[in-house]
């Protein structure tokens, strides 16, 4: 179970923080840390394994995915990940028919065709706007929230970039001022390719409005500490197969993925602070404390503890007799600080 931003506040990490923890100073460290520790593996509790639904070959993760690791599709084939060079990589005519080849060569070759996750950037929305004719609309679930705003950047039914103007000069995007029930769009948007949004009390959806069809597409569901969200979107190449998500067949294919999770700072006591060691968070608060204060032999010497800390309640959580692959933990012979071999 994590640990939430309250509870670290009552913790031994006090000792060390030099803050007290109702000083904007203590979240900044604690946030820091946290952040730059994930950065440097993948500890305990940031592999966790999702269940998806994949339309028309593509997904847009939660905000709190930040890499995919593994991705299985029909039960469990395996999907091979790749990044965004893969599809500038040229043709080897050498390698044959192999995994790397266009076809691919897996989970018996013709027979289940080319499997591969190909990862595309980042997409400030979990689902594209459907077509031109379609107004935007931003729904704020509590009260406190009028009056804050939205700014979608991107792009209208005309192809001209998004623009509005006041009293003053043009500003790039259109701002939509948050009041109930709605606000919505004075045009029709084709494209969003950046939101900024004030902090909320409570989350903010965004509708695509097809007044022609009379709904109310999805688009977006922010939460209230996202400012500038971002979330990873992959393309899928499966093969074509009928499939079945949450009970019904239709094109949409479901996957499960073993992803790891997605640095997000914390605002409120009940924030899920990702890592929960306090030893490598009292270590890696240490170390920036030295970092700032220009001691960078000492600053060292507490990020390696906390590394080391970190390790070994991950070479705890997943002993050798459970997983045949070397963890990479302080001590062994092929051991890089902050480089996991898990998978």
């Amino acid at each position: 179970m994590l640990m939430n931003f309250g509870e670290l506040k009552t913790s031994s990490i006090l000792n060390i923080a030099g803050v007290s923890p109702n000083n904007p100073d203590f979240r900044r460290l604690v946030n820091e840390s946290v952040r730059r520790l994930m950065d440097r593996g993948d500890w305990d509790g940031l592999i966790v394994p999702i269940y998806v639904c994949v339309s028309g070959g593509c997904v847009v993760w939660p905000r709190y995915v930040g890499h995919v690791r593994q991705l299985n599709w029909c039960g469990r084939r395996h999907v091979e990940i790749h990044n965004v060079w893969w599809d500038f990589l040229p043709f080897d005519k050498h390698s044959g028919w192999s995994s790397n080849s266009w076809w691919g060569w897996m989970d018996g070759g013709w027979r289940y065709g080319r499997s591969s996750m190909v990862n595309q950037s980042r997409s400030p929305v979990f689902q594209d706007i459907q077509g031109d004719g379609r107004t935007i609309r931003a729904y704020n679930d509590s009260p406190l929230d009028n009056n804050k705003t939205v700014r979608i950047f991107g792009e209208d039914n005309n192809g001209q970039r998004l623009m509005t103007t006041g009293a003053g000069p043009w500003q790039d995007g259109i701002a939509l001022t948050l009041k109930a029930p709605f606000v919505e769009t004075p045009i029709n948007i084709r494209r969003i390719d950046r939101v900024i949004k004030d902090m909320t009390n409570g989350p903010v959806r965004l509708y695509a409005s097809n007044i022609s069809a009379g709904v109310l597409e999805d688009v977006a569901y922010y939460e209230p500490s996202e400012t500038n969200p971002e979330y990873l979107r992959s393309r899928l190449h499966l093969p074509c197969m009928t499939n079945t998500c949450n009970g019904v067949t239709t094109n949409v294919q479901s996957v499960i993925a073993l992803v790891k999770l997605q640095f997000v700072p914390v605002f409120a006591d009940t924030d899920p602070v990702l890592i929960g060691n306090i030893t490598a968070l009292k270590h890696m608060v240490q170390c920036i404390r030295c970092e700032e204060a220009q001691d960078v032999q000492t600053a060292r010497s507490f990020l390696v503890m906390a590394i080391d800390e970190l390790n070994q309640e991950l070479a705890n959580a997943n002993p050798e007799t459970q997983i045949p692959v070397d963890l990479g933990e302080l001590g062994h012979n092929q051991h890089h600080i902050g480089l996991q071999r898990l998978f």
